[in-house]
């Protein structure tokens, strides 16, 4: 699956964790509208707040929405929390 990667996704609002395969060839904010959704759907509706950032633990930064997620630091396994 090359144009997919495996992340590790952590939501704080609900203070769990989830693996997801998320497309490299995206926009960010195209990815955390696809992750809301799938979390929404994963929590039948719990979760689902449309204003959330995907945030690095290692870098302490926000992503950028308009950047591709090839052209970030984002890798197989990589951790990323949802704010």
């Amino acid at each position: 699956m090359k144009d997919k990667i495996l992340i590790n996704l952590y939501v704080l609002k609900l203070n769990k964790s989830y693996d997801l395969f998320v497309p490299v060839n995206e926009k960010m904010f195209v990815i955390k509208n696809l992750i809301i959704k799938a979390i929404t759907e994963l929590t039948d509706g719990v979760y689902n707040d449309n204003s959330s950032y995907l945030f690095d633990p290692d870098t302490g930064l926000i992503y950028n929405d308009n950047l591709l997620l090839l052209n970030t630091n984002i890798n197989n396994s990589k951790k990323i929390i949802l704010i």
